[in-house]
């Protein structure tokens, strides 16, 4: 009976662990500060062009320059009122698909979900060439010269912050407020109260 305790207990902690983590871009983590995430494009060799923000619908820090010998095109996105970075897109020249197709794998250990699972991800299926689902934590899709990375569980944050009341009900905000220990998430969420 105390080796099922254990067992359980055990596996109880590895999902909760497993469960807990977020995506990452470059070695930083979505759950990150934007100041991290920022700190670490612009000493990469990207710099800030615009910042945009907005009560409704969010924040958005836009990098242009030169990483890694390529030129790039950097987009973080971050709900509005968590300020967590549920999306970063990347826009590239085609030229250098095969390699960061190649890196992408072999940097999460992915290969590409099939076809019939891409609806999973992407109902509208924006055209992306290929999906990777990275351990339920979030997913990749990779364009022909953008790649698009999410992280679930801010993205499902963002998408309560910005579509409420459509998409989730008032107990499970005041429930995310107190995760996160924001007001703004509820008390003062500018959509709820209009």
């Amino acid at each position: 009976m105390i080796r099922k305790i254990v067992l359980l207990w055990a596996i109880l902690i590895f999902y909760n662990t497993t469960f807990a983590q977020h995506m990452d871009f470059e070695g930083v983590s979505f759950d990150s500060s934007l100041e991290a995430i920022d700190a670490k494009l612009v000493n990469h060799g990207l710099d800030l062009v615009e910042k945009e923000y907005d009560k409704y619908s969010g924040g958005m820090l836009f990098y242009h320059g030169i990483y890694s010998n390529m030129k790039l095109s950097v987009f973080v996105r971050y709900t509005p009122y968590s300020r967590k970075i549920y999306n970063v897109s990347v826009l590239f020249d085609p030229v250098h698909y095969d390699r960061i197709k190649e890196y992408i794998e072999s940097k999460y250990m992915v290969k590409p979900v099939e076809l019939h699972e891409m609806m999973k991800f992407t109902p509208a299926y924006s055209g992306f060439r290929f999906i990777y689902d990275i351990a339920g934590n979030g997913w990749i899709g990779l364009k022909r010269g953008n790649v698009d990375i999410n992280d679930n569980e801010f993205y499902y944050l963002y998408k309560a912050e910005v579509y409420y009341p459509k998409f989730v009900k008032k107990r499970d905000l005041k429930k995310w407020q107190k995760k996160y220990n924001n007001p703004l998430f509820y008390d003062n969420n500018p959509v709820l109260n209009k």
